[in-house]
C-alpha cells in the first residue's frame, strides 16, 4: 500500500510538471513552479520507477511508467532522443540561424578590450543570420566597442545587413531585410509591481528576410525575466536570506514565489502578443531569442501553439540548458519554426562571457 501511495504522488509531481503549462501563471503559481522543474521531476519518477520494479512493486511502477508515458509529448521538448541525424547532401539548399542572448557582448564582464570571444564565435560560425539579445545596453552600438573593432572588417563584408540599438534585438545578416515596425506592440505589458518593474528587459522585433526566391520572416525576441536578485537566484541560500529580522523564512519564500508568479504572467501577456503576429504571418516563419521560460511552460505553449515546430526537439539529443549561472540550469532560448523548410541541426556551444549559451540552427529548404 505505501509503495501505491508512492507512485500516486510521484505520478501526480510528473503529470503536474509536464502539463501545469496549460495553466495561467495568474491562475497558479504552483503550475507554473512544477513547469520549472519537469526535467529534475522526470529524473526523480525514473528512479522511482527502477526502484519500484527492483521491489517487484509492479502495480506501482506500472502507475509511475503510465504517467511518464503520458509526460513524453512534454518530455521530448527538454530531452529529446533524436539518434539518427538527416542527411544533408551537397546539392542542398540550407538556411542557417543563431540567436543569442550575449549579455552585452561581455562588456561588464571581461570583454571591453583585447578580442571579443562572443564575437568571435559568430564570425567563425558563420551562419546566414543572427539575431541576438542584450547585444547593446552600453549606452551606444556593440560596434564601437574596443573588443569589437578588430571584426569589424569581417562582419561587413559578411553581414552587411545590420541593425542594433540601444535595449533591442538586434539582427546581422547575409540577406536584405525589412523590419516590420509595427508588428509587436507590447510596449505598456508591464508587471504591475513597482520594485521589480523594468521597462527595458522585454522586446521584440519582426524583419522580413528575403533568402533568394523565398522570403522568411524572424521573430526575434527577449521577454521579461524573473528579475531575481543574486541573492534570490541562489536558491541554497534562499533560507538564510532574512531581510528584515521580523520576517519569516517562510514569508520570504511566499515573497519570491509571488514574485515569479507576477513576472510569469507579464511574460504570459508578451506570448499571446507574439502569438498574435504568428497568426497572422505568412507560413515561412522562425521565432526565436530569449523566452526567459522553460518548454513546459505557458509562455512557451502560447507562442508555439499547434503549428510551430521546435527545433531542438526535432533534432537534439539529451538535455540541455542554455542558462547556466547560479546553478539555474534551463532550457529557455528557444527556436520554433514553420513553413518550407526543416530543421536537420541544432547546436549549443559552451562559450563566450554571457549567462546564456547561444544556439545555432540549420535547416534544410524544401520544395514549395
Amino acid at each position: 500500500m505505501v509503495a501505491i501511495v508512492i507512485s500516486i504522488v510521484v505520478a501526480a509531481l510528473m503529470l503536474a510538471s509536464a502539463y501545469g503549462g496549460h495553466v495561467q501563471p495568474r491562475e497558479s503559481a504552483v503550475a507554473n513552479l512544477l513547469t520549472l522543474a519537469l526535467l529534475h521531476v522526470a529524473v526523480f519518477s525514473l528512479v522511482v520507477l527502477v526502484v519500484m520494479v527492483v521491489l517487484r512493486q509492479w502495480a506501482a511502477a506500472l502507475i509511475v511508467g503510465v504517467a511518464m508515458l503520458v509526460s513524453w509529448p512534454s518530455l521530448r521538448l527538454v530531452c529529446p532522443v533524436n539518434v539518427f541525424k538527416p542527411h544533408i547532401s551537397e546539392n542542398d539548399s540550407t538556411f542557417s540561424i543563431i540567436t543569442f542572448n550575449s549579455r552585452v557582448l561581455g562588456y561588464y564582464f571581461g570583454s571591453r578590450t583585447g578580442i571579443n570571444p562572443n564575437m568571435k564565435y559568430l564570425i567563425e560560425k558563420n551562419p546566414d543570420v543572427i539575431i541576438m539579445q542584450e547585444g547593446s545596453l552600453t549606452g551606444y552600438s556593440y560596434e564601437e566597442m574596443i573588443s569589437v573593432q578588430p571584426f569589424m572588417e569581417e562582419i561587413k563584408k559578411k553581414y552587411p545587413y545590420r541593425s542594433h540599438w540601444h535595449h533591442d534585438v538586434m539582427i546581422m545578416s547575409r540577406h536584405p531585410y525589412k523590419l516590420l515596425t509595427d508588428e509587436l506592440k507590447w510596449a505598456n505589458i508591464e508587471p504591475n509591481h513597482d520594485q521589480i518593474s523594468d521597462r527595458h528587459d522585454s522586446y521584440g522585433k519582426v524583419y522580413d528576410v528575403f533568402v533568394g526566391d523565398d522570403t522568411i520572416r524572424i521573430i526575434g525576441v527577449h521577454l521579461t525575466s524573473f528579475q531575481l536578485s543574486t541573492k534570490e537566484k541562489t536558491i541554497t541560500q534562499i533560507s538564510n536570506n532574512r531581510a528584515d529580522g521580523n520576517v519569516s523564512r517562510m514569508s520570504e519564500f511566499k515573497a519570491l514565489v509571488k514574485k515569479i508568479q507576477v513576472m510569469a504572467t507579464a511574460r504570459a501577456a508578451q506570448a499571446k502578443e507574439v502569438r498574435r503576429v504568428v497568426e497572422r504571418s505568412p507560413r515561412n516563419m522562425i521565432v526565436c531569442g530569449d523566452f526567459n521560460d522553460t518548454p513546459a511552460s505557458y509562455t512557451y505553449r502560447t507562442i508555439k501553439g499547434d503549428d510551430l515546430n521546435d527545433a531542438f526537439a526535432e533534432t537534439g539529443l539529451g538535455p540541455i540548458s542554455t542558462y547556466k549561472e547560479h546553478g539555474l540550469y534551463f532550457k529557455i532560448d528557444h527556436v520554433l519554426y514553420r513553413g518550407n523548410f526543416k530543421a536537420v541541426s541544432s547546436v549549443m556551444d559552451k562559450i563566450g562571457t554571457s549567462d546564456h549559451y547561444p544556439q545555432m540552427v540549420t535547416f534544410k529548404m524544401t520544395k514549395h
